[in-house]
């Protein structure tokens, strides 16, 4: 058996905003469950699981990056209330702050294996999180914090054989 994720409501709630007939194309139990969700419970992760896999398997990398971007858009304001001061801070503390929202075994491990100003790589380690969505994630994340000229591309993508999904992650700064 798979170690459980769990994933706070409020993340359903935006995926449901970024992508309103989800519930229509997943298990009907799981379609009824996003309806249902509220903001500060805490759910198993199926329906975010099944809906990455649909931006996979129907939609191309640069629309679940798009996808990725728009729930960005919609947690920016929590985003600022965590006082993260630079872009490597906000880099270094990847995992508390995905630990805000998604909390499990598996819910997987952010690591900053280089960093620079204007320069990053990141890898991932888990089963949670999927290369499209996480582009869109860190572009959009980079831009918030006063970055421009963002570039996130994937250097080691798990499902194509790599051991990690690992990201270079390029900007200019003001």
């Amino acid at each position: 058996m798979a170690p459980k994720v769990e994933v706070r409501g409020v993340v359903y709630l935006m995926l449901r905003e970024v992508f309103p007939n989800l519930g229509e194309v997943v298990d009907p139990k799981l379609g009824k469950l996003f309806e249902e969700v509220e903001a500060d419970g805490w759910y198993g992760a199926e329906l975010y699981v099944q809906a990455r896999g649909f931006l996979a398997e129907h939609m191309s990398p640069v629309v679940s990056a798009l996808v990725g971007t728009r729930l960005i858009d919609l947690f920016k304001e929590q985003l600022r209330d965590l006082n993260i001061d630079s872009i490597q801070e906000l880099a270094e503390r990847g995992n508390e702050v995905c630990g805000e929202n998604v909390r499990g075994a598996d819910a997987g491990k952010w690591t900053v294996e280089e960093y620079r100003a204007g320069r990053a790589v990141l890898s991932y380690e888990g089963s949670f999180a999927g290369p499209g969505l996480c582009v869109g994630i860190m572009n959009r994340v980079l831009e918030l914090a006063g970055a421009y000229g963002v570039r996130v591309t994937v250097v080691e993508d798990r499902a194509q054989g790599g051991a990690v999904d690992r990201y270079l992650l390029e900007w200019m700064e003001p």
